[in-house]
């Protein structure tokens, strides 16, 4: 996993193992602005939470989760096929 941080001095890469990257959101749960995002681009976009799940490839209980922040031990690849669908 790669993620980009910010310094500031500027942008700088950081390498993450996936496992690495479970224990941060264990800890911290889901990022509040993916959580922001999500909602916005759904409403943005006049989309039901099913009608995005079934874009995500995911549950539409799932996507409630998410968007509330609930969301705890998400899967690197749900992570990603959320920031897939709404980039």
């Amino acid at each position: 996993m790669r993620k980009i941080g910010k310094t500031l001095s500027g942008n700088i890469l950081i390498e993450m193992s996936v496992n690495e990257w479970q224990q941060v959101v264990e800890h911290n749960g889901i990022p509040k602005d993916l959580s922001a995002a999500l909602v916005q681009y759904r409403m943005e976009n006049g989309l039901t939470q099913m009608e995005l799940a079934q874009k995500i490839g995911i549950s539409r209980t799932r996507v409630q989760e998410i968007e509330r922040g609930l969301s705890r031990n998400m899967r690197l690849r749900t992570y990603e096929r959320v920031l897939l669908a709404i980039s």
